[in-house]
């Protein structure tokens, strides 16, 4: 009677699926039968689809208004508002309790993983936009901002995000621009590791990707933010040895994915390394560990199986949006 919601994470390519049984597009029929259960499921609140940040994002990059308008309805439909936090914000809470799991520590108060809260969702300070609703819905910006972590979930606000009207045409140019810059800037760092570490193989892979994170100024910096509050900085770590930084790296869940995947990825070197990539590892840190059900692309639900890591959070991972239908 007091069962948990289900939280379901599905790749982009899997909601525009559902978004052609939705829209009775011919090539939904086949997604028919799960999207009339999800809907059932997520009404009741017994299944909670949470959106991500790149679910926001790869929307608003769709330039035929149509087609973004009926993915952005599904969305709105089956969501009900909920969304899942960015990486930068859960992995240093995942730092400190790896931490305190070190030195014996009271273990710190659990991230906030799936959210109504549009500023956690986005990682942006909401009052970017508190204008541009205010214009949208009439309320007045005092409210707005008095309620704002709330009004995600309601359908008319949801849309607007996902369709773009709640920012202003510059501030989204901008963001687009800089996320784009990501993507290029990621699959040049892969491209050149993948260069200088061809030898390897996977454990000495591995080794030095994590060695890598550890001495990079701006995840050394992340580091010791995270365990200042306990009085340690990544040094402390370290000098405990390789095996036990190691076995701390592999106790913050996000990293930890990140570490597996991007080295099963880089290994195989007749897998051209896509520019996309940075996108989908960005949701996998988050959804693989904290989510119930992840639906994916092919080579990711391989990788994962390959790296037991679904096994490791229990969760189970699909490549198929029909497949759901044996889970829900």
């Amino acid at each position: 009677m007091n069962k948990k919601p289900l939280y379901i994470y599905l790749d982009q390519n899997h909601w525009i699926d559902l978004a052609r049984a939705h829209h009775k597009h011919p090539d939904g029929e086949k997604y028919q039968e799960v999207f009339q259960t999800l809907i059932k499921l997520t009404e009741k609140d017994i299944v909670r689809l949470p959106l991500s940040f790149y679910h926001f994002v790869e929307t608003l990059k769709i330039k035929n208004q149509d087609r973004k308008e009926k993915l952005a309805q599904t969305m709105t439909l089956l969501s009900k508002g909920w969304g899942m936090a960015l990486v930068d914000d859960i992995a240093p809470i995942e730092i400190q309790k790896a931490s305190a799991l070190l030195f014996n520590h009271s273990i710190p108060t659990p991230p906030k993983i799936f959210v109504r809260d549009i500023s956690l969702i986005f990682g942006i300070d909401p009052k970017k936009i508190l204008d541009r609703l205010s214009a949208i819905t009439g309320f007045p910006i005092d409210f707005l901002q008095e309620h704002l972590p709330s009004l995600v979930h309601t359908p008319e606000n949801l849309y607007s995000f996902l369709t773009g009207n709640a920012y202003d045409e510059k501030e989204f140019e901008k963001g687009i621009n800089g996320y784009l810059q990501g993507i290029k800037h990621f699959s040049l760092l892969n491209k050149n590791a993948r260069i200088l570490t061809k030898p390897l193989n996977k454990k000495q892979f591995r080794k030095t990707f994590i060695s890598d994170y550890f001495t990079r100024p701006d995840t050394k910096e992340i580091f010791d933010k995270a365990l200042a509050i306990y009085g340690y900085s990544l040094s402390d770590i370290l000098i405990e040895g390789n095996e036990t930084a190691i076995a701390f790296f592999e106790n913050i869940p996000s990293l930890n994915v990140e570490s597996m995947l991007v080295t099963l990825r880089n290994i195989q070197q007749d897998k051209k390394i896509d520019e996309n990539d940075w996108a989908d590892l960005r949701y996998l840190m988050i959804a693989l560990p904290y989510a119930d059900i992840v639906v994916t692309e092919n080579f990711w639900q391989d990788l994962i199986k390959k790296s037991k890591l679904d096994k490791k959070y229990q969760t189970v991972v699909l490549r198929k949006i029909s497949e759901l239908s044996e889970y829900i």
